[in-house]
This record gives structure tokens, C-alpha cells and sequence, in this order.
């Protein structure tokens, strides 16, 4: 049974979705908070393995740094490029919108929990277009702080390939590819020095 928390402003939302939390499977809803306020208290003694948030990147940065083990899914409405790096780059181990179909939160929360990195199809397709958006001059190499992964997945995705064909073609699993994403996200996103 993986052990979840809502962290979620929004008080009807925030019902609603433990509504829903509470009648799945494999899942069991442990904390509902407003905010990251009351986390240390409630996490004390009731550590969940998955958090379940809206964006808030000081409360995303105190999960990982004191609680490292626990995973973080980005839950919103904001689908912009800057909203998804920094969420990444705060500790995030996923990232949906609330607009995506109520399967996909149980979807992802099994994929962030099993140490993989769970996007929505929406996302997974900002990204890629992010990814693609990178010219020839920014081709990464090995040489330039990429590892051979990294590049081959980049040039993949240049090239419009989906996550499951990625993994398909470097023969490895689609776990490993979104965690290859991540890191790329995280390097490409950050300013160049």
C-alpha cells in the first residue's frame, strides 16, 4: 500500500481528490493539507512514500532535503515550460495536470513510488518540444557535460520520438528514459555560465 499526502490550497479540490485517493487501490491517503505549513508536524511519526502538491518549490526543495526518500507529484493547472523546470529542479519526481484524466494521478503516483519519473502525456509533450527546440550549435556531446545517454535520448527526442519509442530503441526501460529526461531537463534548463 503506498502511503499518500495531498498538499493542496484549493479546499474543494483538495476533497475531491481525496475523495478519489480514498477509493483507489494500492493507495492509502494518510495526510490533507492546505499547505506546507503543518507538513512537519503531520509528516512526524506518518512519513508518506508519495506527496501530492500543487507547485510550491520552498515546500518541494524542505521535502527532498529532509526526507529525501520521499517522492514528490507535481499536481496543477500551469503547463508552462518555467513552471515545469522549476518544479523539476525543486525536487519534483513528476508533474500532471489537474485537467488530465483522474487515472493518470494513480497512473503516476505508481511510477514516481517504483522510483520512476511520472509526466503526463501533456508534459511529456513540453518537454519534448522544449528538447527539440535546442539548434544544432547546443547539440549535446558527451563533451559538454552529457553523458552518451543523455545525448542519444536528446537526439531522439530532436527527432520526435515518444518516451516508449526512446526506450524501444536504447533498449532499456521507459523508467530509465524519463530519468534520463529529467536530468537533461534540469542541464538544459539551467542558465548557461
Amino acid at each position: 500500500m503506498i502511503k499518500i499526502a495531498i498538499i493542496e490550497i484549493n479546499a474543494v479540490y483538495r476533497r475531491k481528490l481525496a475523495y478519489f485517493l480514498e477509493h483507489s487501490e494500492g493507495v492509502q491517503l494518510i495526510h490533507k493539507l492546505q499547505n506546507c505549513k503543518n507538513m512537519v508536524l503531520a509528516f512526524t511519526g506518518n512519513l508518506p512514500d508519495v506527496v501530492v502538491m500543487s507547485i510550491d518549490y520552498p515546500g518541494m526543495v524542505y521535502i527532498k532535503q529532509h526526507w529525501p526518500s520521499v517522492k514528490i507529484l507535481v499536481l496543477t493547472v500551469f503547463n508552462e515550460v518555467t513552471d515545469i523546470s522549476t518544479s523539476i529542479s525543486s525536487g519534483a519526481d513528476g508533474y500532471l495536470l489537474k485537467s488530465d484524466p483522474a487515472a493518470t494521478i494513480i497512473e503516476l503516483i505508481n511510477a514516481v513510488y517504483s522510483g520512476g519519473h511520472g509526466f503526463s502525456k501533456e508534459i511529456r509533450g513540453k518537454i519534448s518540444a522544449h528538447f527539440k527546440h535546442f539548434s544544432q550549435k547546443d547539440d549535446p556531446t558527451p563533451n559538454k557535460g552529457y553523458s552518451k545517454r543523455e545525448s542519444s535520448v536528446l537526439a531522439l527526442l530532436q527527432q520526435g520520438y515518444c518516451v516508449a519509442a526512446i526506450a524501444n530503441h536504447c533498449q532499456c526501460t521507459t523508467e530509465l528514459v524519463n530519468t534520463v529526461m529529467k536530468s537533461l531537463y534540469i542541464k538544459l534548463s539551467s542558465p548557461k555560465s
